[in-house]
């Protein structure tokens, strides 16, 4: 039984860092995570109701979630910077075929996919954990579903339009000059 911030950190932390790990397969990088966690947890101490064991544990994975996600959007980026801000600033990249104009193509096109996914963020949050939830970390969709509270039905069909509105989205962000 959870009592005070103690218990709840003592109870709930490894199941942070299991939850981080899975995502994020980094044993270290997981357990940082599962402590940013509870960083925030202890500013919102005052909001935190110990009585309901369950509801804790949901706030923990959801929270843990969105770090992890947040990590590896950050890592991501700083991934890509590297690549754009080579030494040889790509002179030296070919492709398979010898063709640059090729790298130069994927590497636009998959800023144009980012953009069109970091839109879906800010406006259908929901949607977005969703569709990475079930495409991108292979969670079985009635998993996602009992967690929203939704059929699997639903988390198929929000999957479904979340998919359709970023082609619309990316579209328009190609025709943009």
């Amino acid at each position: 039984m959870v009592e005070n911030f103690t218990d709840f950190y003592d109870t709930l932390f490894e199941f942070s860092a299991n939850i981080a790990y899975r995502i994020v397969k980094e044993k270290n990088i997981s357990k940082d995570i599962a402590q940013e966690v509870f960083m925030y947890f202890l500013k919102e101490e005052d909001k935190l109701d110990y009585s309901d064991e369950e509801c804790l544990r949901a706030k923990v994975h959801n929270k843990t979630r969105k770090v992890c996600l947040d990590y590896l959007k950050r890592s991501c980026n700083r991934h890509e910077m590297c690549i754009i801000d080579d030494e040889d600033n790509g002179e030296e990249i070919i492709d398979e075929k010898g063709n640059p104009e090729a790298v130069v193509l994927e590497l636009e096109d998959k800023a144009d996919r980012n953009r069109a996914l970091e839109m879906l963020r800010r406006e259908n949050p929901v949607s977005y954990e969703i569709l990475l939830r079930t495409q991108v970390y292979g969670e079985p969709p009635d998993v996602v579903a009992k967690e929203y509270g939704i059929s699997r039905n639903a988390v198929n069909n929000r999957n479904f339009r979340a998919k359709a509105w970023m082609k619309e989205k990316l579209k328009k962000i190609r025709r943009q000059p």
